[in-house]
């Protein structure tokens, strides 16, 4: 393979370490990185990879990503559409527009919807793939369709009802499709009111969660049983009774106020997140019988 230092519209950067772009701080470098702004340049970098033979793999503001301290052997394409459009109650916004500027944004505008995700961190893209949600909301719960790019079809909309959506899923996940923009119908409702639900949301929010760049959220799914509250066992409540939060491997810890949510307490590597996220998956097993299932993506190499 030969890979030539081309001409792009787009922002390219070769060994890019991968700890910049995610909010855990973690990841070696990825051979190249593409920053796109436009539909029209991730296309051209979705060419680019297509003309090296290269593997890419897409994200918004790595807020969801575990990358392995080998880097990545490819492209990483980093998704920066921002637009948003508000018409009535209906809004379009790009795929790295920012998920809780949108909430404040909706907000603001006085329509109902999307506030109990306030204070998630990452993209809109990046929620709409992963189905992000809190409080028994989910993003998918006021998507109506999906702008997609893919190398073989072009641009094309999707209807929300065929993308598989279920608890924290979509097919989007390890697709070859590339979220553009989604389309989400609200509802109107009374602005000052909704000020209030959010910012109540998010005092909540961050009693329970670190503000700095130092994880990347829940890192276990919670537990979907019929026989739960809510139909869903908090993977958090099993950990708590493990002694999760007093348990370290080297700079890789667990938050005081979440036991589902493992942190970089400074100088972390990707090795020391896993080894310990197995430990606790292990240990909760061990009581409970119980296999937890990683909400984080796990990318590159951790063999």
């Amino acid at each position: 393979m030969t890979t030539t230092q081309a001409k792009t519209r787009f922002r390219l950067e070769q060994n890019y370490p991968i700890s910049k772009l995610t909010t855990f701080g973690i990841g070696g470098p990825a051979d190249w990185a593409a920053f796109c702004r436009s539909a029209e340049e991730v296309v051209e970098a979705v060419e680019f990879c297509r003309q090296n033979r290269l593997e890419y793999f897409v994200i918004g503001g790595g807020s969801n990503i575990l990358s392995s301290d080998n880097g990545f052997r490819g492209m990483i394409i980093v998704l920066q559409i921002e637009m948003l459009e508000i018409d009535d109650d209906c809004i379009t916004v790009g795929a790295g527009y920012s998920l809780h500027k949108l909430v404040e944004e909706t907000v603001a505008a006085g329509l109902e919807g999307l506030e109990a995700l306030a204070g998630i961190a990452g993209t809109v893209g990046g929620a709409i793939v992963g189905n992000a949600g809190a409080y028994g909301v989910a993003i998918s719960d006021r998507l109506v369709d999906v702008n997609l790019y893919h190398l073989l079809k072009g641009f094309y909309t999707e209807r929300k009802e065929n993308l598989g959506y279920k608890y924290r899923h979509s097919d989007l996940k390890w697709s070859q499709n590339i979220v553009i923009s989604g389309r989400f119908q609200l509802a109107h409702g009374d602005a000052a009111c909704l000020r209030e639900k959010m910012d109540s949301i998010l005092a909540e929010r961050w009693q329970k969660h670190p503000k700095g760049n130092i994880s990347a959220g829940c890192f276990f799914k919670n537990i979907e049983s019929a026989t739960a509250p809510h139909g869903k066992i908090a993977a958090g409540y099993l950990l708590d009774q493990i002694g999760a939060k007093q348990m370290q491997i080297g700079h890789a810890g667990v938050f005081s106020g979440h036991a589902n949510i493992l942190i970089n307490k400074g100088g972390a590597t990707a090795s020391e997140v896993r080894d310990l996220s197995i430990k606790l998956k292990e240990k909760v097993k061990e009581i409970y019988g119980i296999d937890l299932t990683e909400e984080v993506i796990l990318l590159g190499d951790f063999s």
